[in-house]
């Protein structure tokens, strides 16, 4: 069985400035890049090693909440223009991929999403979501 390239991506962006998780493959390792102040996890750069047990943990995980089953798009079209965007690229060693985007609204499940990542990336993005939850 051939394994397929795994990519995670997800990024935060908010006005004030973006935050985002990615696996680099080819480097071996688990990059955050924070720019908010107001934040409980350090501003800057992280880069830690991708452990397999970790990473296999996270797509567990993932598929435990059934992360496959979200829709494409997640957008509130009512929202002010200057709330909270998102987007997320996942790529599983079988080749199992999703593409999502999101402004002001998020699947039910989400928080959930967020503490797999923060878990696996060991930082502390904090998500406050509204009741426009889908």
């Amino acid at each position: 069985m051939s394994s397929k390239k795994e990519v995670i991506f997800y990024e935060n962006i908010y006005q004030v400035g973006p935050e985002t998780c990615e696996y680099i493959l080819d480097k071996g390792i688990l990059r955050s890049d924070n720019w908010l102040d107001d934040t409980s996890y350090p501003k800057g750069i992280k880069e830690i090693k991708a452990e397999k047990n970790s990473l296999n943990q996270f797509w567990k995980r993932l598929d435990e909440i059934n992360i496959w089953s979200w829709k494409e798009k997640y957008i509130n079209e009512q929202a002010a223009t200057c709330g909270h965007s998102w987007r997320l690229s996942l790529v599983n060693k079988h080749g199992k991929s999703k593409e999502i985007e999101g402004y002001e609204m998020y699947p039910h499940n989400f928080q959930k999403f967020i503490d797999a990542l923060n878990q696996l990336f060991q930082i502390k993005i904090e998500i406050e979501q509204q009741e426009n939850e889908q």
